[in-house]
């Protein structure tokens, strides 16, 4: 415990910090009518903590996207934000339709069955880049399906899968199995997956390895 001396000392110092940085960033906390806190057990909790929407009045400005060196910007009139149910299997669960190519870049390869249930579906015409560190379940994948074409890079760690000839998926899970919350974004732009495609998994590929 903290003497009475200590105490005031910290609440001058906390108070001269949120001086410097405004007032506007003094943190809400629930309070008992003679003390700041709310104390539980040994923590101060916070009564609230959750964030508002934003909404945006006509005519407000918004910083506009530009093509640099870390990308390029794009319009898009079909996108989804997939929130934790959505799975790798329920993206890709219509890929036995599709007759294009199918571009896979991802860091590990968690759950080779699962993996396989998605692979099995249309095993051809499909390129999968890992990291290096997934090649023992690359070359055991790459035995089930050897007209997979799989490559191994020692930076990989992109969570990107491009069919064609417009879909892009960019994700926060690696291609295969989580049990983690995740979420990813789904779009449906010919625009973007060439560029994808072009600027970041062949370019990928040419640096990769692949397993023979």
């Amino acid at each position: 415990m903290r003497s009475s001396r200590q105490a005031g000392l910290w609440s001058v110092r906390q108070s001269s910090l949120y001086d410097l940085l405004g007032r506007s960033l003094r943190p809400q906390w629930s309070a008992a009518p003679q003390h700041r806190f709310r104390r539980h057990s040994r923590a101060c909790v916070p009564t609230k903590s959750f964030l508002s929407p934003i909404k945006l009045t006509p005519g407000s400005n918004c910083m506009a996207f530009s093509d640099d060196n870390g990308g390029f910007a794009f319009s898009c009139d079909d996108a989804k934000m997939s929130i934790c149910a959505s799975t790798w299997n329920t993206r890709l669960s219509q890929i036995a339709r599709i007759s294009g190519p199918i571009a896979i870049m991802t860091g590990s390869l968690p759950d080779l069955e699962y993996i396989s249930q998605i692979v099995s579906k249309r095993p051809r015409d499909m390129f999968i880049i890992a990291n290096t560190r997934a090649e023992v379940e690359a070359r055991s994948l790459k035995l089930r399906f050897p007209a997979v074409r799989i490559a191994l890079h020692r930076n990989s760690n992109a969570k990107v899968v491009l069919v064609a000839p417009d879909t892009v998926w960019v994700s926060s899970s690696d291609f295969g199995k989580t049990t983690q919350i995740e979420s990813a974004v789904g779009l449906h732009s010919s625009v973007v997956y060439n560029k994808t495609l072009e600027s970041l998994f062949n370019r990928v590929w040419a640096e990769a390895t692949e397993l023979k």
